[in-house]
């Protein structure tokens, strides 16, 4: 049986990637996992016998106990992108821009600047990638993201009280139609069918098996 383990990542977005071993590592253990060709620092997180359940995870191909060498990179990696939100926000409101989140994260090399941004309105980041490619000598990659992804990079607690689904690993699929809704008879003119992100609850999907094996009620025939 397969093995994957979920790690939070240093701006909180989760990445799952193949484990092999007999022994569950500690709870928030630094590993470092390569993802799309960069090392990047995450905190491990659990066990799990699915790979990636929704889109917003990240793929990760390899991983590895983050030794001395690396660990002592850490700290400097999260002041760098302490910085780096200074400067994206320093540029933001120069050009009257409206961001509501960005979420950012250095790889264990600092070859790599990823950015996950959130914003009201398009927003064309290519100056200000320019500007921090030039100010931290790396690559950026930028990409703007749906209230959905950037609840689940962010986290929190559900109005059912438990973990947001997109930042707990329990939701299976990468949207949720509003049909599912309809075939609940989720009130859609209010908030009681939407998340804390605004978008349709990702329990909406994952309840569909349950609701869908009750059989709809027989109505007898009229008389005549």
């Amino acid at each position: 049986m397969s093995v994957f383990a979920e790690f939070a990542l240093g701006d909180g977005v989760i990445a799952s990637c193949p484990f092999e071993g007999d022994k569950k590592p500690a709870a928030d253990a630094v590993y470092v996992v390569e993802i799309d060709g960069a090392m990047e620092f995450g905190r491990f997180i659990r066990l799990s016998g699915a790979h990636a359940p929704c889109h917003a995870y990240l793929v990760g191909s390899s991983m590895h106990l983050a030794d001395a060498a690396e660990l002592a990179k850490l700290p400097g990696n999260e002041e760098a992108a302490t910085r780096a939100r200074g400067v994206f926000f320093k540029w933001v409101s120069e050009n009257r821009r409206t961001v509501l989140t960005v979420r950012m994260r250095f790889s264990v090399r600092r070859e790599r600047l990823s950015m996950l941004v959130h914003t009201a309105e398009f927003v064309n980041l290519a100056p200000v990638i320019e500007i921090l490619e030039k100010r931290f000598q790396t690559r950026v990659s930028a990409r703007i993201t749906s209230p959905r992804e950037i609840a689940g990079a962010i986290g929190g607690a559900g109005v059912c009280g438990c973990h947001l689904c997109c930042n707990s690993g329990i939701c299976i699929r990468s949207s949720v139609d509003i049909k599912m809704a309809k075939q609940q008879a989720m009130p859609l003119h209010d908030s009681a069918a939407m998340g804390l992100c605004g978008k349709l609850k990702c329990c909406i999907s994952y309840e569909m098996d349950s609701t869908a094996a009750v059989p709809a009620p027989v109505s007898s025939p009229e008389k005549k």
